[in-house]
């Protein structure tokens, strides 16, 4: 957008009372937007003729060369050139054209070169679109059921719950007993929130097939309830782990020996859903098996080959499939028809073939005997430790007043008390815990997973991605601080109205470094280690001096950005 379209020359540029360019005040120009003497290359065959009368189209000229520059000769910027990605993608075969491909091949010429090379497994789906407005009936209907399933739920969820604290209650007077019968009601509430999700998308739905059914119908009823459940469920807390694995089975999903699921989203069409042994899907990945599209929901199978990779923040749309042992770059997309052949790496949105690799530690089978102790420690932990504190808190609070109004009055100081409390432990967990582990963890160093190293490792990420001070700090001058206590780089920083929001991440705060001045937006999140379905090693993640970056950024431990650097809203980092 800085390249002019008519070079005109004027003794002085007119400005406003701000000291900007009076656009309004511009004359005429009187010069020609293009070179009268430049060369004229028409179109040689119907690729070039579409893209030029497409190009000349958005840019509103009469004609324009097969050889000129979009950018250097004709004058376009970005902006234009997102209209004529636009057209360009309704032509069937050139559905997944991409801005890059735009960036990389800036000539009619060159483009219609690139897009006329056959490749089956680079062409996305690109088929009717069913559009669909629902009635205002059908909408608040839904609406309603919807509301009712909410209360209806709630009510018999708490009515479980006040029968177990009732239980519980009556064992008061013996400390054992009313250890062991938190134990038993925390254990009783995982497992049957979990179990009836379970139940539920088999009573309601059955198999999930390939199909396309309005929203806001009986059909999408049903699939909105089974999305509900299984989301909620307390099994979802331990993404990653052999548990998680075992429940995505029992909702139908086909998992291979080992296959490792970090996916934020919990997968809802589960039996269109198929995974190979050994592959990962790292955190803030995406694999749904459906999409919502022009007023329907369309479900369609996903497949991924065994010892394959999909990298952090990356997505996958229905009708999509991974080969054996290939790689999804991080912040990546298939794209509906897609497929990576055996073996191949590829990234971008929509992804392309590379030569990068993504997935750079060995990939070998942890014993079982491994994952089943990593499994128990944590689900002791949990049923022993973690879930019976607040109830025995409670009971005590609960029943320390002689009368309700003494009850209340403890009740809200205790309450007042924990709040700040947790807080304060929370702080301290932050700063320390990741120093702490630190010394038993080193970066460099290839460790097996579910062992007690990575063990240390989740409980140093949890510990120190607290979103409670995340949000406490966020969007305020304090956030540099916070993030200087847990451990954060930051060299010199420039504080430019909010640096760094309320929601950046990181897997080890002591190996992340952002360089002098640079500027960071909400959502980054510090990629430190290479992860496989086996392994993990950790790395430091450093970027640039004087960067600006967007929105919901995930940044690798080997990105390859320099200093001065402008990275958009997700963008793709190259490694």
């Amino acid at each position: 957008y800085m390249v002019p379209s008519y070079p005109d020359e004027l003794p002085a540029i007119p400005m406003t009372v701000s000291n900007k360019v009076d656009l309004r005040q511009l004359p005429k120009p009187t010069s020609v937007r293009l070179s009268g003497d430049r060369a004229m290359g028409a179109p040689a065959h119907d690729d070039e003729r579409f893209l030029a009368d497409a190009l000349a189209a958005v840019l509103k000229f009469d004609d324009v060369s097969v050889e000129d520059n979009f950018f250097d000769d004709l004058g376009a910027n970005s902006l234009l050139m997102a209209h004529f990605c636009a057209r360009v993608r309704t032509r069937k075969e050139w559905a997944t054209a991409s801005m890059r491909d735009i960036y990389l091949h800036p000539t009619v010429a060159r483009l219609a070169l690139h897009l006329g090379v056959a490749d089956e497994m680079t062409t996305a789906t690109n088929e009717p679109v069913l559009t669909r407005r629902a009635s205002n009936l059908a909408y608040w209907t839904c609406g309603a059921a919807q509301l009712m399933f909410y209360g209806l739920y709630s009510y018999g969820a708490l009515w479980a719950i006040n029968g177990g604290l009732n239980w519980m209650y009556d064992a008061l007077d013996d400390p054992l007993q009313l250890y062991i019968r938190c134990v038993a009601l925390s254990a009783a509430v995982f497992f049957g929130m979990s179990g009836f999700a379970v139940l539920a998308k088999w009573v309601l739905v059955g198999r999930w097939k390939a199909e396309a059914f309005p929203i806001w119908g009986v059909r999408y009823f049903r699939f909105w309830v089974v999305k509900t459940l299984i989301r909620t469920a307390p099994v979802v807390l331990f993404r990653g782990s052999p548990l998680y694995s075992i429940y995505l089975q029992l909702l139908g999903t086909r998992l291979g020996k080992n296959a490792v699921i970090e996916s934020k989203s919990v997968p809802v069409c589960t039996d269109l859903i198929s995974i190979g042994a050994n592959t990962i899907l790292r955190k803030e990945s995406m694999i749904l098996g459906f999409r919502a599209q022009s007023g329907y929901i369309h479900t369609g199978p996903l497949t991924i080959g065994r010892d394959a990779f999909v990298g952090v923040g990356s997505t996958l749309d229905i009708d999509t499939r991974i080969g054996d042992g290939a790689q999804l770059g991080h912040s990546s997309s298939l794209h509906r028809g897609q497929s990576i052949p055996d073996g191949e790496r590829w990234h971008g949105s929509p992804a392309v073939p590379t030569t990068a690799d993504y997935c750079k530690v060995r990939n070998v089978d942890p014993s079982n005997i491994r994952r089943f102790l990593f499994e128990a420690v944590q689900l002791i932990g949990l049923f022993a430790i973690v879930t019976p504190l607040p109830l025995l808190f409670h009971s005590y609070w609960e029943n320390v007043g002689d009368d309700y109004q003494e009850t209340i009055g403890v009740v809200a100081i205790g309450t007042t008390v924990t709040l700040f409390g947790y807080m304060a432990a929370s702080f301290l967990a932050a700063t320390l815990v990741p120093r702490l582990v630190s010394l038993l963890l080193k970066p460099g160093r290839t460790y097996t997973l579910y062992g007690f190293r990575y063990w240390l490792q989740t409980v140093a990420e949890f510990s120190s991605n607290s979103r409670v001070l995340g949000l406490l700090a966020g969007d305020s001058s304090a956030i540099v601080h916070y993030m200087r206590a847990i451990g954060w780089n930051l060299n010199k920083v420039v504080q430019t109205g909010s640096n760094f929001g309320s929601n950046q991440q990181h897997e080890n705060p002591l190996l992340c470094e952002i360089g002098t001045e640079t500027m960071v937006s909400d959502g980054l999140f510090m990629i430190n280690m290479h992860k496989s379905a086996a392994a993990f090693r950790l790395e430091p993640t450093r970027i640039g001096e004087r960067n600006y970056l967007g929105n919901n950024i995930y940044y690798p431990p080997d990105g390859r950005t320099g200093d001065n650097v402008l990275l958009g809203t997700k963008v793709m980092v190259p490694i």
